[in-house]
């Protein structure tokens, strides 16, 4: 879905399941920064990992005991180069508390602090449906709207018990972030309404206290995410059978770049699908393509796939797109669609939020 997001390629030997992000940026060239982030009781493992050349740096402990980039094994821990990747392992015995770091480049650079924790986060943006006796939410496979407000559904995995502090979402500098209204829904699970999403690339990270130690932790989403000023809609429910090519229609609205949007389709298991090489979109308003989809006569009842349509904005400056879970009934010749702003939570969606 030529979704771009920020990944930090290193190796992490060691490294299992359980780990977790407490803090990731990306700066420009000649963009020096000082970054703090609080280490927990619950993290094991810490590694900080910086990406780039013509850079130093220094760490600091909650102590104030420093340790520059020249001390390849120093108080707080031991400092591998491998070309233009700087790798700090943390000693053990002195990483709970508020840490520093101040890297100084000429070049562009990335840096992330991970380590091994059980307390960790889930996250996906949902739309909530009001109606009967309270409200429900679903997961929206679509890039949210930027500059528009947004709803955020947040899980914190692990047994520790913990108050929650803060949801913020920060962009990928880590210069400039959005205040999100958090709201328990439950155990373990919150809403976190947004008011706009921010342009370009940005994470989620979520601030709080665990309760038995009253160490303050932090959590980073694993990647980047970014907005969209497109929006793709497909419809919510349609027909299909076997062997018989199925049309409908879906729309495309931008309140970014005019002109000619590229449009893509694909199915997740092959099915034939057509849609309009591009729709001329104006600003502020929407245009109407027309798919075409076919399930091969084989195919057995109850068989599930997905559907992404996808529209590229001129001089590709802007993407979204609407992903459709779809399954195939030839006894009834009807399938249930969940397009992008279903209400339906499911596994499927819980497996794509930790790739979207």
């Amino acid at each position: 879905m030529h979704e771009k997001k920020i990944f930090f390629t290193v190796a992490t030997s060691g490294m299992n399941g359980n780990e977790v992000t407490v803090l990731q940026v990306a700066r420009s060239a000649g963009n020096a920064g000082n970054f703090s982030f609080p280490l927990d009781t619950s993290l094991s493992s810490v590694t900080v990992y910086i990406t780039g050349s013509s850079l130093d740096f220094t760490l600091y402990s909650p102590t104030g005991v420093s340790q520059s980039d020249s001390m390849t094994d120093g108080s707080l821990g031991s400092i591998q180069t491998v070309g233009n990747l700087k790798k700090i392992k943390l000693k053990s015995n002195s990483q709970t508390g508020e840490w520093s770091i101040n890297i100084n480049s000429t070049s562009s650079y990335t840096m992330r602090v991970i380590g091994q924790s059980s307390v960790n986060i889930l996250s996906y943006f949902v739309e909530i449906s009001q109606g009967g006796h309270s409200d429900s939410w679903g997961q929206i496979f679509t890039r949210p709207s930027t500059g528009q407000n947004a709803i955020l559904f947040l899980s914190v995995t692990g047994d520790e018990t913990f108050t929650v502090t803060e949801v913020l979402l920060v962009d990928a500098s880590g210069s400039n972030v959005v205040n999100g209204s958090v709201k328990s829904v439950g155990g373990r699970d919150y809403l976190v309404s947004l008011n706009r999403i921010p342009e370009g690339l940005f994470g989620l990270q979520l601030e709080g206290l665990l309760n038995k130690s009253s160490s303050r932790f932090q959590r980073q989403s694993s990647n980047h995410r970014k907005g969209s000023r497109i929006t793709v809609k497909p419809p919510t429910q349609n027909a299909l059978t076997p062997g018989v090519p199925f049309s409908f229609n879906f729309t495309v609205s931008t309140y970014g770049t005019a002109g000619n949007h590229t449009i893509r389709a694909r199915t997740s298991n092959g099915f034939s699908v057509s849609v309009p090489s591009s729709l001329n979109v104006e600003s502020g308003r929407s245009a109407q393509g027309t798919a075409t989809l076919t399930a091969p006569s084989i195919t057995e009842s109850g068989t599930d796939f997905t559907l992404t349509i996808e529209a590229e904005a001129p001089g590709s400056t802007d993407l979204n797109y609407a992903t459709l879970r779809l399954t195939v009934s030839s006894a009834s010749g009807r399938f249930s669609g969940l397009y992008s702003f279903s209400m339906c939570l499911s596994l499927f969606g819980l497996f794509l939020s930790l790739f979207m």
